[in-house]
């Protein structure tokens, strides 16, 4: 069963955003209904180093669009300053949910989507250091 118009409409917006990476990180799913890229690199994280790391997702759920970013669980306080329309949409410790967005919601994730990455980009090179 296919997802709504609208849904898809949603998740389209939404793995735009993080294809803006796909050349700098590791596409693990990519289909109608999933979106979802890694670090494919060592990482180190609460002490251990990790062989590759999960960095965010775009899929499609029953009644709406789920953004999962895992930059706002690892290092929340790095993100306090989330502008409030987007934190209203932050369910749990990682996992924003969608139903519409518009112009600057989108600015707002590809803000927090870069943020993210950049972040994780210096972790990685310490690692490589």
């Amino acid at each position: 069963m296919s997802a709504p118009a609208d849904l898809q409409h949603l998740f389209i917006l939404l793995k735009r955003e993080l294809a803006e990476y796909d050349n700098r990180l590791k596409v693990i799913t990519d289909n109608d209904k999933r979106y979802e890229l890694i670090f494919d690199s060592p990482f180190q994280f609460a002490g251990k180093t990790y062989p590759r790391l999960y960095f965010s997702a775009a899929s499609v759920e029953k009644n709406y669009v789920t953004l999962h970013f895992f930059p706002i669980y690892s290092h929340p306080r790095q993100f306090d300053d989330l502008p409030e329309r987007l934190r209203k949409t932050l369910k749990g410790k990682s996992c924003f949910n969608f139903k519409k967005l518009d112009e600057q919601l989108i600015e707002e994730i590809r803000h927090m989507l870069d943020q993210g990455f950049e972040l994780y980009s210096k972790a990685a090179g310490s690692v490589n250091a």
